[in-house]
């Protein structure tokens, strides 16, 4: 293991080891253990940086402008879970419940999301009875996408990103959303991740710590003193919240549909040209 450079797996190796050559000493099968000296290539574990990707990553607020950048370059106006991304940033809830929201959901009157208690997704606290719905206050923005999105789909019922290829799921794939994410930012960027920049902008935005909590759909564990607060939903400081990091994230660059700069169409002399030459 040493020789391959695989010293975490030979530390293992040998503490195994050091355990079996103790007991065959315990039977006098032999004088001493030839494990209980470490390699000295063990030291190297520490100087070495693990391969594993680190989970959950996420750029830095500051950075947000460039990842707009890249999706309004990348990204299409019609495909699904380009769009699912798209809303994904804005509402900040996690990606399970992006990828299965209904048109059903939406209350017009009161401008809201209704997310029922049991979908996919929703952090629950262990040990609550409660069964409460989950609420995400809508935006000017958010309403713009999902006019968009029922354009697409033809259809404002039912997902709202809807599977269109496959016969086994009723809604697109969560793990395309975050693989997509992730492909615009040169990894950098998971769907995950993306609540850890909400947090961190909102923070800056002056918003206190249990709206944004709030918002992404966290609630205090155990008997804490906010606990009894936690079934109140502070509609309105969430919706200002939400209408402040929707319209952030549009000054940062987001485009909602089309795009910021369209290429200017080629005329038939132009082609011509290009053809003959």
């Amino acid at each position: 293991c040493f020789e391959r450079g695989k010293y975490s797996q030979g530390k293992r190796y040998r503490s195994v080891l050091k355990g079996f050559f103790k007991y065959c000493m315990t039977f006098e099968w032999i004088d001493s253990n030839p494990a209980e000296l470490p390699h000295p290539d063990e030291n190297k574990i520490t100087t070495i940086r693990s391969s594993r990707p680190k989970r959950n990553q996420h750029i830095e607020w500051k950075d947000v402008p460039q990842l707009m950048d890249a999706i309004n370059d990348n990204f299409g106006e019609y495909n699904l879970t380009d769009l699912a991304v798209k809303l994904h940033l804005m509402m900040s809830i996690r990606s399970s419940v992006i990828a299965g929201l209904r048109f059903e959901w939406y209350d017009h009157e009161k401008d809201y999301w209704v997310i029922p208690h049991d979908t996919k997704g929703l952090k629950k606290r262990k040990g609550s009875c409660n069964h409460s719905d989950f609420i995400i206050p809508s935006t000017p923005e958010i309403n713009q996408l999902i006019v968009h999105i029922g354009k697409v789909i033809g259809r404002y019922e039912g997902y709202v990103f809807p599977s269109r290829f496959s016969k086994k799921a009723d809604h697109i794939c969560i793990d395309g959303m975050n693989d997509r994410l992730k492909e615009v930012s040169i990894g950098r960027q998971s769907a995950h991740g993306w609540r850890d920049v909400f947090v961190e902008g909102t923070q800056l935005g002056g918003f206190k710590p249990y709206i944004i909590d709030r918002c992404i759909g966290h609630t205090s564990h155990g008997h804490s003193s906010w606990t009894p607060y936690d079934e109140g939903k502070f509609i309105n400081d969430r919706r200002e919240c939400m209408e402040w990091w929707t319209k952030e994230l549009v000054n940062k660059g987001l485009v909602i549909e089309g795009k910021v700069i369209e290429k200017q169409r080629m005329t038939m002399e132009e082609i011509e040209e290009l053809v003959t030459a």
